[in-house]
């Protein structure tokens, strides 16, 4: 598995200054903007949709309500998607700082399905390897040909080492067949 990026989302509290003039957009410093949690100046909280709306990445103070004088500072808390590359991770887990705690996170990776392949042998003794068809529930083993034996059914899961399963047919001498035929035969008599 390869892990590309890992989408969270984050609050943040920032420092703006109020446009120019009274009902004027203030961009915010990032993209992605999912919604705005408080805005203060001096002890006064303004109230989402009677003071100000989010505007795409911009609070839009063009409100009847209160808003700050032209050209002072506030504080603005909001939530932005923000992307970071992942550095602590493996196939158990990752771990991402600074997350808001039940929020989703969007992981972005690359990965291999699970496959059963066969190393097969043919009567002149040449030995071929034969992939399967993956599938992350059920991956199908590769059928040998009429003219090839199925030896072993290599299970791979990648991340792991793959498994090896002996599946050749072996030898039994008849002394052993005519004992177990006899035995099965007693059991189903019985």
């Amino acid at each position: 598995m390869e892990m590309l990026s890992v989408t969270v989302i984050r609050e943040k509290t920032v420092s703006l200054t109020h446009g120019p003039y009274q009902g004027a957009f203030d961009p915010l410093p990032d993209n992605s903007i999912s919604e705005i949690i408080q805005i203060s100046q001096a002890g006064t909280t303004y109230t989402a949709n009677d003071d100000y709306v989010l505007n795409g990445d911009q609070v839009d103070w063009g409100a009847d309500g209160r808003e700050p004088a032209p050209g002072s500072s506030y504080e603005l808390t909001y939530r932005t998607l923000d992307q970071d590359a992942p550095t602590d991770w493996d196939e158990n887990g990752l771990v991402v700082a600074d997350v808001v705690p039940g929020s989703t996170v969007i992981l972005n990776y690359k990965w291999a399905l699970p496959r059963m392949d066969a190393i097969c042998v043919d009567r002149e003794g040449h030995v071929s390897y034969l992939k399967g068809v993956a599938s992350s529930y059920a991956p199908w083993a590769p059928e040998p040909a009429l003219d090839q034996l199925r030896i072993a059914k290599i299970v791979n899961r990648w991340g792991h080492g793959p498994e090896v399963i002996n599946s050749g047919t072996r030898a039994v001498h008849n002394n052993r067949l005519e004992l177990q035929v006899a035995h099965n035969k007693r059991d189903f008599d019985e």
